[in-house]
């Protein structure tokens, strides 16, 4: 039976619009949206830490006493989590198909929001980079596919990101789909919808 790998962000799952919490955070602690996306990036996506954690790690970095609201500002993905319309009858047609895994580029915020979200009952397994301290660009997908004890070929990847999902199954053998929900990107093999997934 073939393996779908999956990623979660803008895959599966996004967030409902809201109060702008990356701007809030990164004008509280007087830094950019940019400086604050890469040490998230570098440290809570290969790091287990819960939000407190986080908090005293990001305003020890940056020198900063942290807000009184970081915390709250940093949880609020629970809250605003919200699936795809497509994604849970299409999971449950899949999972009777093929043995469906997921891997993703998050933090303990985004564990829960998976949790939150029930995703874990479609999935035999689930590839955390805070959980295994590397990200997809670093050899996640390498490391999942070593564990489900499968070859490359004999899976596909789902994402929706040219650069850390699509680029990466090419690079190492595997299949590789683009979910293009905008339909913005041509010269790859895409879909538009997972109801397009055969």
């Amino acid at each position: 039976m073939d393996s779908l790998l999956f990623d979660f962000w803008g895959t599966l799952a996004y967030l409902e619009y809201g109060r702008d919490f990356i701007a809030e955070i990164a004008s509280s602690l007087d830094i950019t949206e940019s400086e604050y996306k890469e040490f998230v990036v570098e440290k809570w996506h290969k790091e287990d830490l819960s939000p407190e954690e986080f908090a005293i790690k990001l305003s020890d970095h940056f020198g900063k006493s942290p807000a009184k609201n970081l915390v709250t500002l940093l949880s609020i993905p629970i809250e605003r989590i919200k699936l795809y319309t497509d994604v849970i009858p299409n999971l449950n047609r899949l999972v009777k198909e093929y043995k469906l895994a997921l891997v993703s580029d998050t933090t303990n915020i985004g564990k829960e929001c998976v949790c939150h979200t029930e995703m874990e009952k479609y999935f035999e397994n689930i590839f955390f980079s805070c959980d295994y301290g590397i990200t997809k660009r670093e050899g996640l997908y390498e490391v999942a596919i070593r564990k489900l004890e499968i070859e490359p070929w004999a899976c596909t990847i789902i994402g929706n990101s040219v650069n850390s999902d699509y680029a990466i199954a090419k690079k190492i053998g595997a299949r590789g789909i683009l979910i293009d929900r905008k339909n913005q990107h041509k010269g790859v093999r895409k879909i538009i919808t997972l109801w397009e997934l055969k």
